[in-house]
């Protein structure tokens, strides 16, 4: 059985306090070979450091979010449904004896 992980929800409309540090705002992301969002992350952050100008603005970001978010929740649905039809196959399969 495959474990996802779960899905993280994205918001550039509502940012975050960071409860430690005390700062209004923070990001955070992990690898971006895990995740979408991520990957534009460290884009954002990259030329954020190098001063250059941000290769998306937050209306863009909202909107990749967005349809990232959409996206993660249909695959979330699909895959519970797979789980659900394998299942019911599998208990079909002993009620019936197949393979005896």
């Amino acid at each position: 059985m495959v474990k996802v992980m779960r899905a993280a929800e994205f918001d550039f409309g509502k940012p975050i306090r960071h409860g430690v540090l005390g700062l209004p705002g923070h990001v955070q992301f992990t690898s971006p070979i895990r995740r979408y969002m991520d990957l534009l992350a460290h884009y954002q952050v990259k030329a954020f450091l190098r001063g250059e100008t941000l290769p998306f603005t937050g209306g863009q970001l909202e909107g990749i979010a967005s349809s990232v978010n959409m996206n993660a929740k249909m695959a979330k649905r699909l895959s519970n449904s797979c789980l659900r039809t394998a299942a019911l196959l599998l208990v079909e399969v002993f009620r019936l004896g197949v393979g005896r």
